[in-house]
């Protein structure tokens, strides 16, 4: 068997390993919304999906160190010494940050209260707090698997997944059927988090304990340059977040009482269903950090819109049936329709979903942070309000006009970038 025969056979394996981890996790987190969405109040339900879209948008740091750790992993993982000491260095740097991060946020918090409450929904300011909480092991959780990402290690990557998936669940479990509020709901997902942070950091933990010879500690030329790169992607993904999450962040100051509880259930099973298989784009990235084929990104891309198309033609077809089996019968009818329509909404952001870690991991990042333009345009729109009226269908169709026109502004601005820096 040829090198590149072995390199495609192990893209396969690493791919359906994590296509399959993700998928179990992803299953165990729709159980969760399952039992919420079953057992908690439909308008306190559709605030914990407002504030887990926050919590997307609060998380964009640790995806940008995610990815910066696997491409620089990707390139040292011959030398045990080298990747090491980064890990340490950036680990060793944000458990010190962290403190100050969440003081800032709390006081964020504050503040942004009153701006996501609506006619019937308000956050609890524990909740919120709870919300930083998460948001700072996520930063910390992306460092460690990234590490393990760049290394190839997609087996621990797949356990911290479930682990941390089945942690959540039977949290949930506990604090629904105890009646728990929006407030102990959030905690459920504190400890999912701590669950993913120990799996993840448990087969790194000696390297991490102690220098090996001639490591050190202090971040080096190249792990500087790690941080930086991790600045530029972190800039790009403040907009992909926000593109992806804002429509769930303002729900409830948009929409209220039926529909903002129809809108909170069709929008999570929605994104659920397009989202299945991205786990496939986590084996690309360390490749195209040392390899420019573009059929590192071509094959990806055509499996996630293609079973996201599939999945969404299902979902389209017996919205009534999907929404019954993970959320009961007493679901509004009113979130069948919209089911159906926001399932082919976000089927874009699929594909940008792809696009964006290959460009990342290639070292191109200019044409991404530029989706900030149009993204301040779709949030200032939402902020608005006279457009969407109270109507969700109107917001579903703002949510697809924003990821398709997001989408081709993508591709005229990948193109741009590479005449002016090259393939």
């Amino acid at each position: 068997m040829s090198a590149a025969d072995e390199s495609a056979k192990r893209f396969a394996a690493d791919g359906a390993l994590l296509l399959v981890a993700n998928g179990l996790a992803g299953l165990l987190f729709l159980l969760v919304h399952a039992v919420l969405g079953r057992w908690m109040d439909g308008v306190d339900y559709a605030l914990v999906v407002s504030l887990l879209g926050l919590l997307n948008v609060l998380s964009v740091g640790g995806n940008a160190l995610q990815l910066a750790m696997a491409r620089a992993t990707a390139g040292r993982a011959a030398r045990t010494d080298a990747w090491s000491s980064l890990a340490r260095s950036g680990l060793g740097r944000m458990v010190r940050l962290l403190p100050l991060l969440l003081l800032a946020w709390c006081g964020v918090a504050w503040l942004l209260r009153p701006h996501l409450a609506g006619a019937s929904a308000t956050a609890p300011f524990a909740a919120l707090v709870l919300l930083g909480v998460i948001a700072a092991l996520r930063l910390i959780v992306p460092l460690a698997q990234g590490l393990l990402q760049g290394l190839r290690r997609f087996g621990w990557i797949a356990a911290a997944a479930i682990g941390g998936a089945v942690t959540r669940l039977t949290a949930a479990v506990v604090v629904a059927a105890a009646s728990g509020g929006v407030t102990a709901v959030l905690g459920a997902f504190v400890a999912g988090a701590t669950a993913t942070l120990a799996l993840s950091l448990w087969p790194v933990r000696d390297r991490l304990r102690a220098p090996s010879s001639g490591a050190t500690t202090n971040d080096g030329p190249d792990d500087a340059a790690v941080w930086r790169y991790a600045l530029r992607v972190g800039a790009g993904q403040i907009a992909l977040f926000t593109l992806m999450n804002v429509d769930l962040v303002l729900a409830p100051r948009l929409l209220a009482g039926d529909a903002l509880a129809a809108y909170g259930k069709a929008a999570v099973l929605a994104r659920a269903v397009i989202f299945l298989p991205l786990p496939v784009v986590g084996a690309m990235v360390p490749r195209a950090a040392v390899s420019a084929r573009r059929g590192l990104v071509g094959a990806p891309l055509l499996f996630v819109l293609g079973v996201g198309a599939l999945l969404a033609l299902v979902a389209a077809t017996w919205p009534t049936l999907l929404l019954q089996l993970l959320y009961g019968a007493g679901t509004e009818p009113a979130a069948a329709d919209l089911l159906a329509r926001m399932v082919w909404a976000v089927l874009p952001l699929a594909a940008i979903e792809v696009a964006l870690p290959w460009l990342w991991a290639r070292g191109r990042t200019g044409g991404v942070i530029s989706l900030a333009v149009p993204v301040s345009l779709y949030v200032a729109v939402l902020l608005a309000g006279d457009l969407v009226a109270g109507d969700p269908a109107r917001l579903v169709g703002a949510v697809a006009a924003a990821s398709l026109g997001c989408l081709l502004w993508l591709v005229l601005a990948a193109r741009v970038e590479s005449r002016w820096v090259g393939s």
